[in-house]
């Protein structure tokens, strides 16, 4: 089961076999290039283009929700549109296996940027809205802000306040590692008073920050009410039990991460159809608690009744297997093939899936 957790127009092109498409939309959206990797390459060399490519996987729905409601909007295809050569790769698919390893694309969606010559120059990730992601093509071009230049000037010793607060907000944006996002935002929140922490711009990288042993961190936890009162009590605790659930994800305690986990969904998520997924498969992977368990079927029962998608219902499935409720989890298991049926999503998990199923009830 697949988790989680997203051009320009030429009049004349000296490639031959290569065009554009606009996935569906007829006017004012991103045109991507038609073509093979190596055409693009000559093409932006020819031209003197940027590059970008929508790193995807065809079912992410974060992936589908960019290209129904961004790319296809004026505003995106005319920034882009004329700035870069630009380039869709399922990630799961042919090339794109190659080119997600070459990259390290580890989420959907990621997008990179590349130099006429072909060099990767800045990447971000995620869902966002129009304005953000046009800043993230004007960063692209803007050698001052490309993520490949921050990286070099950090990595010499560059570490102005103003640097490092935005290189901190590049990093994450890029979807990098949690230690190297917690070497900078330590390195820039070690140049603030204590009790300056609170405002919000340091507030800001304190909610980039994983890492349970920064000060900062402790900080928090120490004047949790006073943040709280603030921002909000669900924003405060959502951010002390994110950082204690990633630090003991990365322990493997799994454990003390369920029942952390399991407080803070029932308490914040039981709302977001998307969390109750990702949280309830977590748990199938990696969770034997008999109580716990229970816990999470419930949340992919509810995730599901939010939203019925192939996702959340393989999830259901999978937790019915799990639990011993073979009968159940074989309905819903058809269920959730027939779902990946209608919207093409690969569905030969469920399939296996189906086939343990089967062979608990035979037996």
């Amino acid at each position: 089961m697949k988790k989680l957790s997203i051009g320009i127009i030429v009049l004349f092109l000296s490639l031959s076999n290569v065009s554009f498409s606009q996935d569906g939309n007829t006017s004012g959206g991103m045109k991507f290039f038609e073509g093979t990797w190596n055409e693009v390459l000559a093409a932006a060399k020819a031209q003197n283009k940027y590059i970008f490519v929508d790193a995807f996987a065809d079912w992410c729905v974060p992936c589908k929700w960019m290209v129904a409601n961004v790319f296809n909007t004026e505003a995106a295809g005319s920034f882009y549109n004329e700035k870069f050569i630009m380039y869709k790769y399922d990630m799961e698919k042919g090339e794109g296996v190659d080119f997600a390893k070459k990259y390290d694309v580890r989420v959907y969606p990621s997008y990179l940027y590349f130099s006429p010559d072909g060099e990767i120059v800045h990447r971000s990730v995620g869902s966002k809205p129009v304005e953000k992601f046009i800043e993230d093509g004007q960063n692209a071009v803007n050698p001052e802000k490309q993520f490949s230049n921050m990286k070099k000037k950090y990595e010499e010793g560059e570490r102005s306040e103003s640097f490092l607060y935005d290189y901190v907000h590049a990093l994450a944006n890029a979807n990098q590692k949690d230690e190297l996002i917690a070497e900078a935002a330590n390195a820039y929140l070690s140049t603030q008073k204590e009790e300056d922490l609170v405002n919000e711009k340091n507030w800001e990288i304190i909610q980039l920050l994983n890492d349970v042993n920064a000060p900062a961190f402790k900080y928090l936890e120490q004047n949790r009410d006073k943040f709280a009162a603030k921002y909000s009590e669900a924003q405060v605790d959502m951010k002390i039990a994110f950082t204690k659930m990633q630090d003991l994800q990365k322990a493997g305690k799994w454990d003390e991460y369920a029942k952390i986990t399991a407080g803070f969904i029932d308490k914040y998520a039981m709302a977001d159809y998307g969390m109750l997924n990702q949280f309830a498969w977590t748990f199938y992977e990696k969770v034997n608690d008999k109580k716990m368990l229970k816990k999470a079927e419930k949340w992919a029962k509810k995730s599901v009744e939010l939203s019925k998608e192939y996702a959340n219902t393989d999830t259901y499935a999978a937790l019915l297997y799990k639990n011993g409720k073979y009968e159940k989890a074989l309905q819903v298991a058809d269920e959730a093939i027939e779902l990946g049926k209608k919207s093409n999503e690969d569905y030969s998990g469920t399939v296996e899936l189906k086939k343990k199923i089967e062979k608990k009830l035979d037996e």
